[in-house]
C-alpha cells in the first residue's frame, strides 16, 4: 500500500476537528511490515502520555516533551495544514506553535480517507514557569496540560557525596538564557563549589529575581534556577547540560585509577578496616553499585552504634551498611562462622530489629537530610567482609542466602567497579 500526501492551504468551512490527547517523553514509528506494493507498516509509540507532569528546573524547553493530537477526516477532501498554538494560561503568553495536516491514503487504485490522524511534534520555545498551558485551533481551545514544579534536595554534605558517587555526575553546570531579538546573553553556573568562575558568567545563588533582555521580548523569573539549579549536577538526562556546558566529577583514567587503587587496597593482608573505610569516604565512586541518593558516613543507627555508610537511593530504600577487614577469615577450621563476622551480622541485624521498633526515632537519629518516615519504601542492611578466594563455594553459598540483609564479599564490590567502568569506557 502506497501512502500519498497532498499538501495545501485550503481551510475548509467547517472546523477541521482537532483533540488534544496529552504530552510524552519518547516517540518512534518502528517498522512492523512491509507491504505487498513494497511500501513500510508502521506503528506510532508514545512512552509516558498523560496531561499532568512535573518538573524541578524552570525555565523549560518546551521540546522537552512531544505534543500528541488527534485529527478526525471523515469530512477532508484534501489534505489541510493548519496550526497549532500554545500558550501560557495566566497570561496569554505565546511558547510556540506546531504544523498538523490530514491525509488520505491511495492504494490498489481507490482513495482510502482515513478515519482520524495521529499527529506529534515538538513546539520550540521555553516554559517559562510552572503552571497550565493551553493549546489553541485557530480560536478554539482544543486542550491543556499542567506542569508542576518539585523542589529539588537541598546540596547538602550527604547529597553532595551521593554526586560523586555517581561516574556521570557533574563537577559543574553552565545554564544560558539568550534573547533571540537583541541576542543579549545570561550565563549561570552551578557546581559542587563556587571555584572557577568565568568572567560574566553568575553563581546560581547569586542571581536576581528575574531576567529582562534590553528590547524586552523575553522576560524571564529566575528564581527557580536559583533554589534549583545543582539538581543539574546529578541529572544525567538533562535538556540543559550537553558536552559544552558540563564538566564531569570524573574522567575515565580517573575512574580506572579509583579501581586500580581499591584492588590494591583490599588485596594488600595489612590493610585495617579504617584504611578501607577512609578511602571509600575520599572515593564514593566505589558505592555507586547502591545508586545514592543520598549518603552518609558514620551515621547514628542507635546511641550505641553508627552505620559505617547509610544511603538513601533512587529507589526510596534506605541502606545501611557494615563493613569489615578484607583479609578477614570468613569461616574457622573448624567451619564455624567467625566471631567478627558474626558481630558484623548481628549489628546490621540489631538495626533492622530496631527500625522496625521504633521506625520514626530510626529514622530520626540517621537524620538523612530530611528524609521522613513516608519516603523510605524500606530498610535494607548489607555485610561487606573478605574475599571470595578465601571461602569454600557452600559456606559462600550459605552467606549468600541468608534472608534478612544482603552479604557482600569485597571481590563482589570489585567486580561491581570493573564492570562500571568497562561500561563507561566510551562515554
Amino acid at each position: 500500500m502506497n501512502t500519498e500526501n497532498k499538501l495545501s492551504d485550503k481551510i475548509l468551512k467547517d472546523n477541521l476537528p482537532v483533540y488534544f490527547l496529552g504530552i510524552c517523553d519518547r516517540y518512534s514509528t518502528p517498522s512492523i511490515g512491509t507491504a505487498d506494493g513494497g511500501g513500510k507498516f508502521t506503528r506510532q509509540d508514545m512512552i509516558g502520555l498523560r496531561t499532568i507532569t512535573s518538573e524541578v528546573i524552570f525555565p523549560l524547553p518546551a521540546d522537552n516533551y512531544y505534543i500528541v493530537l488527534q485529527i478526525d477526516n471523515y469530512r477532508v477532501q484534501e489534505v489541510v495544514k493548519e496550526k497549532i498554538m500554545l500558550k501560557q494560561s495566566s497570561n496569554g503568553h505565546e511558547v510556540g506553535f506546531i504544523e498538523i495536516s490530514s491525509f488520505e491514503i491511495v492504494g490498489g487504485g481507490s482513495k482510502f480517507p482515513t478515519k482520524y490522524t495521529i499527529s506529534v511534534a515538538k513546539i520550540p520555545g521555553i516554559f517559562r514557569e510552572p503552571g497550565e498551558y493551553d493549546l489553541f485551533f485557530r480560536e478554539d481551545r482544543i486542550g491543556s496540560f499542567f506542569i508542576s514544579h518539585s523542589k529539588a534536595l537541598p546540596l547538602t554534605p550527604a547529597r553532595l557525596q551521593a554526586i560523586k558517587s555517581d561516574p556521570l555526575s557533574a563537577k559543574h553546570v553552565k545554564y544560558e538564557l539568550r534573547c533571540n531579538e537583541c541576542k543579549e546573553v545570561l550565563q549561570i553556573q552551578a557546581g559542587i563549589d563556587k571555584d572557577d568562575i568565568a568572567e560574566g558568567v553568575i553563581w546560581y545563588e547569586d542571581l536576581p529575581t528575574e531576567f529582562k533582555c534590553k528590547c524586552g521580548k523575553l522576560h524571564i523569573p529566575l528564581h527557580y534556577l536559583k533554589e534549583n539549579m545543582h539538581y543539574l549536577l546529578g541529572y544525567k538526562p538533562s535538556p540543559f547540560t550537553n558536552s559544552e556546558s558540563m564538566e564531569r566529577n570524573y574522567t575515565h583514567a580517573k575512574l580506572e585509577e579509583i579501581y586500580r587503587g581499591f584492588k590494591e587496597l583490599i588485596e594488600n593482608e595489612e590493610t585495617t578496616e579504617e584504611q578501607i573505610q577512609k578511602y571509600i569516604e575520599e572515593n564514593p565512586f566505589i558505592l555507586n553499585p547502591f545508586n545514592p541518593r543520598l549518603l552518609k558516613f558514620k551515621a547514628d543507627a542507635t546511641t550505641k552504634h553508627k552505620t559505617d555508610f547509610a544511603i538513601y537511593n533512587h529507589r526510596n530504600e534506605l541502606v545501611l551498611i557494615e563493613i569489615e577487614r578484607a583479609n578477614l577469615q570468613l569461616f574457622t577450621k573448624d567451619n564455624s562462622q567467625h566471631s567478627q563476622l558474626t558481630h558484623a551480622i548481628n549489628q546490621v541485624e540489631d538495626w533492622l530489629l530496631e527500625s522496625q521498633r521504633n521506625r520514626y526515632g530510626f529514622l530520626n537519629d540517621l537524620k538523612m537530610d530530611g528524609v521522613s518516615i513516608d519516603d523510605v519504601t524500606s530498610i535494607k542492611g548489607v555485610v561487606i567482609a573478605g574475599r571470595t578466594k578465601k571461602i569454600y563455594q557452600d559456606q559462600l553459598e550459605k552467606l549468600y542466602a541468608r534472608g534478612g540483609y544482603l552479604f557482600m564479599t569485597y571481590d563482589d564490590l570489585l567486580k561491581h567497579l570493573f564492570e562500571t567502568v568497562q561500561k563507561l569506557k566510551n562515554l
